[in-house]
């Protein structure tokens, strides 16, 4: 039975009923509209286990395409606001670590954290669970493609902002109340549930301490503490964005940041070999009668 209003998910308000969708081609999902924060969002996505394990997750054709366009975002911003290369840097809801493996590429120090997904191209520059990335204390977090995926925001967003970054980088597409046919709510993958407006990001990035600032489906949450300190070193935050939002300038100096890199594109590569190459060392069982680093058994 329909229910015509629910409690928001993530600001607590009453929402009103917008349609219904077949998800999953066999779910009858009511979709709602929240009065305050304006966001829309599926009633309880009770179907989300199974859209995981749906061989409709093969609608995300568009995922090699869309992690270069990440990497390339994500170096140019960092490369603008003089971020070091060891300071660490969690890609959160990083699926099979691809993203990681080619930020690292780059000599970002990533690692990847994905409850639902084994870390295929990541492997040992991945964390197990929540409570291991709270312990590392990340200067910046990336959540791209992944907002839009929390069944709950109002919980799961803590765990992505208790990390205690300068920095989170997300995107999703902005609900400015369109139609029923909308391309982002995806029916069919049914892993999409929770649609938020730029009025709601402006509420989660008040709630936690940030300031927001967005440009197309990038929503980039800067730490209040951390503005000052940039001031401090001569870099104007809403000027950094203010370049990166320009498609001509982002795609140019991207483009020469690809250059530079290519011109040594192994030197981190060998990095992150030695130290995958020392573990493996480290864990291999000794056996009686082998020679050792230090010599020979006796």
């Amino acid at each position: 039975m329909r229910t015509n209003r629910i409690p928001c998910r993530l600001c607590g308000s009453d929402t009103t009923y917008f349609m219904n969708k077949i998800v999953l081609s066999k779910h009858y999902v009511s979709y709602y509209r929240c009065e305050n924060c304006l966001s829309c969002q599926t009633e309880e996505p009770y179907w989300l286990p199974e859209a995981y394990k749906s061989s409709a997750i093969n609608l995300d054709v568009g995922m090699c395409q869309r992690t270069l366009n990440c990497v390339l975002q994500t170096s140019l911003f960092l490369s603008e606001v003089a971020f070091g290369h060891d300071e660490l840097c969690i890609d959160f809801g990083g699926h099979i670590g691809l993203f990681t493996r080619m930020m690292r590429d780059r000599g970002f120090n990533f690692i990847s954290y994905d409850k639902f997904s084994q870390p295929i191209y990541s492997g040992t520059f991945s964390a197990n669970d929540l409570s291991e990335l709270t312990r590392l204390n990340p200067s910046l977090v990336t959540v791209y493609e992944v907002l839009e995926h929390l069944p709950n925001p109002a919980v799961d967003l803590n765990e992505i902002f208790s990390l205690s970054s300068k920095y989170i980088i997300s995107s999703t597409e902005i609900y400015e109340s369109q139609g029923k046919d909308w391309w982002y709510f995806v029916p069919d993958g049914g892993q999409h549930v929770f649609f938020y407006s730029l009025k709601a990001l402006a509420l989660v990035a008040e709630k936690y301490g940030f300031v927001l600032r967005s440009f197309g489906s990038t929503h980039i949450f800067i730490a209040k503490a951390e503005i000052a300190v940039l001031a401090a070193r001569g870099i104007n935050i809403d000027e950094v964005i203010g370049r990166i939002a320009n498609p001509r300038y982002a795609l140019n100096k991207s483009l020469d940041l690809l250059g530079s890199h290519q011109q040594q594109p192994w030197t981190w590569i060998q990095r992150d070999f030695e130290t995958v190459s020392d573990l493996l060392k480290k864990s291999a069982p000794r056996r009686a009668g082998t020679a050792t680093e230090t010599g020979p058994v006796a």
